[in-house]
């Protein structure tokens, strides 16, 4: 810094303001980074949420007609009906436990390549889809 105050006298001040002022822009980007992917995850997970109980919501309901129209004596019509309204609950089940599954596992292959581990070392780890 002496140096630089040699060049000219405010120099150095200069410099520090200007890394001052960047260092600051810097971690109010980064705080409004942060925000914004706070404000996406939890809007992720309202919108998974909602997907859920919509899902649940219409397959209970078709559940309840079902048992209904066989109550009434309608009893292929109600058996149907049981069966679109469980296979739907099972698929919900079932498909949303394989994304959650897919995504548990993109989330550890990619911090393992951030800690060195190589794609082709990824193959073969157990449980890979293709070892």
């Amino acid at each position: 810094m002496a140096r630089y105050q040699q060049v000219q006298s405010d120099l150095p001040e200069r410099i520090m303001r200007q890394f001052e002022r960047r260092t600051e822009m810097a971690e109010a980007q980064s705080e409004h980074r942060m925000g914004l992917e706070t404000s996406v995850v939890e809007n992720n997970i309202l919108m998974e949420r909602l997907g859920w109980a919509s899902a649940t919501t219409l397959g209970l309901v078709v559940l309840v007609g079902s048992i209904g129209l066989i109550y009434v004596g309608k009893s292929v019509e109600g058996f149907a009906g049981v069966i679109v309204a469980l296979g739907t609950l099972l698929g919900l089940y079932v498909f949303g436990r394989h994304d959650q599954v897919q995504d548990i596992a993109k989330k550890r292959a990619t911090e393992m390549i951030k800690a060195g581990v190589t794609p082709e070392q990824l193959e073969l780890l157990p449980g890979h889809p293709e070892s």
